[in-house]
């Protein structure tokens, strides 16, 4: 089977990456040193930021997690890094190891299993990491009927927003926007803050997998910037209702919580064919 490598749109990824972290083995410290760790690990692409992490385990050299996690990936020409990281609860975790993995290897077998990695720091063995890996290729359009998937990966632009009016008097409008999930998550993105303005233009882009489109509904906060970052405004909107209104040429929606202020989006979507 012949798989992408790289998308040929700005932005958009060719698929996404089933990483399972299976289990870790920490070389062990001299308990004069501290005792032992509770161990996670950190997944990110290249050299950037940390996309997501397994759950902390308490006190233990040979961690083991079982955890699955899908990353939406533009290019197969990367690496794979997971990160070990020693948990702690008020202060800065500590950094134990790292492993990098070619993920162009999966252009040969797009499913690899067992991977053993070795965690170093400082150019020192540090352990090794176990786990698996895989790669769905987005479903071409036109191949098959891309509604009979409904997992996949939605690509969000967050375009601008326009005529905002804030319920109450905030003074001078300095807007960003977050993305969420669920109510009370952590963002998952967020924009830059444009200053001054009423009509900010962000131009911003995220893309996430989507485990049942039906399903998902996508929370967007405008806020102020302050202390408490005061909300302008927020939208709500079920994804399959964002895909059809962008289908018939919709791509603004008003914000509720406000006097006025559209949120302009756009999206795509494309579906991956999972076992």
């Amino acid at each position: 089977m012949s798989l992408p490598q790289r998308s040929t749109q700005h932005n958009v990824p060719i698929g996404a990456i089933r990483v399972t972290v299976q289990s870790s083995q920490i070389i062990p410290w001299s308990k004069l040193l501290g005792g032992s760790p509770d161990p996670f690990i950190a997944i990110s692409i290249d050299s950037g930021d940390e996309i997501v992490r397994t759950s902390a385990k308490n006190h233990c050299f040979d961690p083991t997690w079982m955890e699955t996690h899908y990353i939406p990936v533009n290019t197969l020409n990367a690496s794979l890094k997971l990160t070990l990281y020693n948990h702690h609860a008020h202060w800065k975790h500590t950094f134990l190891g790292a492993a990098r993995f070619n993920l162009s290897k999966l252009q040969g077998d797009p499913a690899l299993g067992g991977i053993s990695a070795r965690l170093s720091k400082d150019q020192k063995e540090r352990g090794e990491v176990l786990f698996d890996l895989a790669f769905y290729p987005i479903v071409p359009p036109g191949s098959e009927p891309t509604n009979a998937y409904f997992s996949g990966i939605l690509t969000l632009y967050i375009r601008r927003a326009e005529n905002l009016q804030p319920s109450e008097d905030m003074g001078e409008l300095n807007p960003a926007a977050e993305i969420r999930l669920g109510v009370g998550d952590k963002p998952i993105h967020s924009t830059q803050r444009v200053a001054k303005t009423a009509n900010p233009l962000w131009q911003s882009t995220c893309s996430f997998f989507c485990v049942d489109k039906s399903c998902c509904t996508i929370h967007v906060t405008v806020t102020n910037d302050g202390r408490a970052s005061p909300v302008i405004g927020q939208l709500s909107i079920r994804l399959e209702d964002l895909l059809e209104g962008l289908d018939t040429g919709v791509d603004s929606w008003s914000l509720s919580g406000c006097r006025r202020g559209k949120l302009v989006l756009g999206a795509i979507w494309g579906p991956l064919n999972l076992p």
